[in-house]
């Protein structure tokens, strides 16, 4: 992925400018030398960095899977409560 580089001070004079290229591609803003931020529009936010729900952790098929069941439940697919997650049920109690 490509990025553009912005000293602070010139984020500081010209925030439209750092807008504009943080639309097209993330904008790392440098202190010192040092990459100290990074802009991004939202829409590449929300597509990128939005945390996922429960389910959608669990299906990830690149998740960790030495901690995607760390207590030894088993997991099912089936209803999900009010909040959208799944329910987790004692391997005992799986039908």
């Amino acid at each position: 992925m490509k990025m553009s580089f912005m000293t602070g001070a010139a984020f500081n004079r010209n925030p439209s400018k750092a807008k504009k290229e943080a639309s097209e591609r993330p904008l790392v803003i440098t202190d010192r030398g040092e990459a100290a931020y990074v802009l991004v529009s939202y829409a590449e936010f929300q597509v990128n960095w939005t945390p996922k729900t429960l389910f959608e952790a669990l299906r990830d098929p690149s998740a960790d899977e030495r901690n995607s069941n760390p207590r030894g439940r088993a997991l099912t697919t089936g209803p999900s409560n009010s909040d959208g997650y799944a329910i987790v049920l004692p391997r005992g109690d799986c039908p």
